[in-house]
């Protein structure tokens, strides 16, 4: 057999074999003692390779807030239903549903508002709200949406102002525009840091040198902070310039007498 052709193991090593948490006991393990977000990467890691059922038969443990539990529970049904995989029971228990709207985003930054626009903004949430999946679904396919439900966050928002439209068609134009947000394909990110950096990229692109087709204008000349449309090579100046590595020691070549 060809190096590096060996099938994988049917099923996964778990964190003392392979280093990589392989059910929410060792992920919970893991990020106490590592960073929560690579302790994260490393379990969808090991996920996406193996697709097993048994990185989430284990429910999360006791002392997981409310909040986290029902999220750990939204993502097992959700990649279950996803792959074809059987949805584990504990995910319908009574301690895995919130009794209101729960916003992560309030906990990560709470003053997030506050920092970006330093409280002057007509600032909503719009949730939506949906029906239970039909119990003999094969594969994952969006609820129907039954209600919605805004929050003034602050200010006065105009309520058909609201609506979860502009971050939708923007997901969608990232997602069009760049190869690295599709999975199984060469072109998926491997590492969070090039992810980053080519998100950045390419929204530095759409909002100073692509011309928005309703605005007859890029982004930024529409909001005052530049004057023209740029060009890649403008864009591409804006990086510092590479610094010089210092060359090791100099060997010097055999001479090699001829034949």
């Amino acid at each position: 057999m060809i190096h590096g052709n060996a099938p994988r193991a049917a099923t996964p090593p778990g964190l003392a074999a392979s280093g990589r948490p392989c059910n929410y006991a060792e992920l919970a393990e893991l990020s106490e003692r590592w960073d929560e977000e690579l302790a994260w990467s490393e379990f969808l890691h090991e996920f996406f390779r193996y697709k097993s059922a048994s990185f989430f038969a284990v429910p999360p443990l006791a002392s997981v807030r409310t909040e986290q539990a029902a999220l750990l529970a939204g993502v097992a049904e959700f990649l279950s239903l996803k792959f074809g995989l059987v949805v584990p029971a504990w995910v319908n228990e009574p301690e895995f549903f919130l009794a209101d709207v729960w916003d992560p985003w309030e906990d990560i930054c709470p003053d997030m508002e506050e920092k970006a626009f330093g409280g002057d903004a007509d600032y909503a949430k719009l949730h939506k709200i949906y029906g239970a999946s039909e119990a003999n679904e094969s594969r994952y396919s969006s609820a129907t949406c039954i209600g919605w439900d805004m929050k003034t966050v602050s200010d006065v928002p105009d309520p058909k102002d609201v609506s979860t439209s502009y971050v939708e068609r923007q997901n969608l134009n990232m997602r069009m525009s760049m190869r690295r947000f599709t999975r199984q394909t060469n072109a998926f990110s491997k590492k969070v840091e090039n992810h980053g950096h080519a998100v950045a990229l390419y929204f530095a692109f759409y909002n100073f040198c692509r011309v928005h087709q309703t605005l007859r204008v890029t982004p930024a000349m529409e909001a005052g902070l530049s004057d023209h449309v740029w060009t890649v090579e403008e864009l591409v100046s804006l990086m510092p310039e590479p610094e010089a590595k210092k060359r090791g020691a100099y060997k010097k070549r055999k001479d090699y007498m001829p034949v």
